[in-house]
């Protein structure tokens, strides 16, 4: 006789997310996401600093997923190589960047409305990159492993 169990379905709780996806998931959404309120709140006063920054938060959340998907991909390339590739992707993001900033002055060259929105649109994603940064932190640290300074 034949004693066979059935198969042992799995859990069906979600899995946690590694940290380095959730990390590059809200600072994307995030990102996208502020610069649709800022845009959205700055087209009440002036149209032409809402149109720059869409155009500089698009740019700087492109310029955060270039910089995402390279990392990624960082142990894949041999060790003497990794300082000319990350300045090769550091100057393709600046590239990047400063094409935004042609484009949003090409938008409003007069009053360059558009150039100072996509400006300030280029920080927003390094300002929801810190504080996505810091609440992956804290995060770690709540279920204790993350490492604190007290230690």
């Amino acid at each position: 006789m034949h004693d066979s169990q059935p198969p042992v379905a799995e859990s069906t709780q979600p899995r946690a997310r590694p940290a380095s996806v959730w990390f590059g998931s809200a600072t994307l959404v995030g990102t996208l996401g502020l610069t649709v309120v800022c845009a959205a709140l700055a087209a009440i006063w002036d149209t032409q600093t809402s149109k720059g920054i869409v155009i500089g938060g698009v740019a700087g959340a492109a310029g955060f997923w270039m910089m995402l998907v390279r990392t990624r991909t960082l142990h894949l390339i041999p060790k003497e190589e990794i300082p000319y590739r990350v300045y090769r992707w550091t100057f393709s993001r600046i590239l990047l960047y400063g094409l935004a900033l042609v484009v949003a002055y090409l938008v409003d060259p007069i009053g360059r409305h558009a150039l100072l929105g996509a400006a300030g649109g280029l920080f927003i994603a390094r300002a929801v990159m810190m504080a996505t940064g810091i609440a992956a932190w804290r995060r770690g640290v709540q279920s204790g492993s993350g490492s604190s300074s007290h230690e």
